[in-house]
Formats: structure tokens, sequence, C-alpha cells
């Protein structure tokens, strides 16, 4: 084996996968450290690209469409924290200093209700509109505070037709296109 030659094809292959990497880390946001309930109720779900890749081997034959969103996916992070008097006050804002570390990040769906239910939906989106990932924070003040973040390379209509073919209420403006 010739080293000479096998070093710089190391040494690039290192770094696409470095700026892979860094990519992908772009996107992804971490609720490690949110403030627990006195219950300790948490769930955390943490599914990594290796899974995602099982998942759409296992999904391919009967929802294509579904499976090839998988594979373009880096991982999906899901955390639900039990809101109670001892953690609620801290949560919440937690959860503000997330979203206020999200700046450059679109906004898409922000609802506030009088009873203190806030949604936040933002993306973080390439200049081609490719959507590096998105964070989805919920806080419903008797309940829980909910974090979802994906990370992963999602095409516009990709995720129009994922959205349509799965009906999902409240997400008009990602129907999937008509085919002629």
């Amino acid at each position: 084996m010739n080293l000479s030659r096998l070093l710089p094809t190391t040494v690039l292959a290192a770094g696409l996968l470095l700026c892979a990497t860094a990519r992908a880390s772009d996107a992804l946001v971490t609720f490690d450290d949110m403030p627990a309930s006195s219950s300790g109720q948490v769930v955390d779900i943490n599914v990594p690209h290796s899974l995602l890749v099982v998942a759409a081997q296992a999904t391919d034959k009967s929802d294509h469409e579904t499976a090839e969103l998988l594979r373009h996916l880096q991982c999906v992070r899901v955390n639900v924290v039990k809101l109670d008097a001892g953690n609620r006050a801290e949560a919440i804002e937690h959860i503000r200093r997330v979203r206020e570390s999200l700046k450059d990040w679109r906004k898409v769906v922000s609802v506030r209700q009088p009873n203190g239910e806030d949604v936040d939906i933002r993306m973080k989106c390439r200049a081609d509109d490719t959507i590096e990932g998105f964070v989805i924070t919920v806080i419903q003040p008797d309940q829980n505070a909910v974090f979802v973040n994906v990370v992963g390379d999602l095409k516009p209509d990709q995720l129009g037709r994922i959205v349509a073919h799965f009906q999902i209420p409240g997400m008009p403006s990602l129907t999937a296109p008509k085919h002629a």
C-alpha cells in the first residue's frame, strides 16, 4: 500500500466528514439541562442516524417516500418534562433562552394562548431552501414542556409530500405537489 497516496485521500475524507458533522451539528439543539419536576417524570427519546437508516430500510417497500425522508435525517430528539410548581418557572425560562439562541432560524409557527400554552416552531435553512433541521418547543404550563429537534437535509417538497401523506392538521402551506 502506498502511504503517499493514502494520506491525501484520508485527509480529504476526514475533512468531508468534519464538514458534514459541522453542518448537522448547526441544527442540533439539546435540551439536556431542562429542570426535572419533583415527580421526576421525563421522556427522553434520541433516535440516531443508524436507527433511522434501519427504519428507512424497513419502510422502503411499503412507503418509499417516507423511507427516503428517513435516509436524509441525522437524528431525532424528543424530550417531554412534566411541569409542576417546583420546576415550572425555571423550565419556561429555559425554553425562552433556547428560543432566543435560535435567532438565525426561521420562525414558522408561533401560537400564544391566554391560558399560557405556547408553541414555537423554527427551521434552519440553507440558501437553497434545504431544511437542515427544525425545533418545536411547546409549553403547557399545567402539564408539560415538549422539545422536538429533527436534524437532516430535507427538501421542502419532500417534507410536503410526507405532511400530505400523514394529513397533519394545521400545515396547509406544505401540501404535496400535484402530479400531471
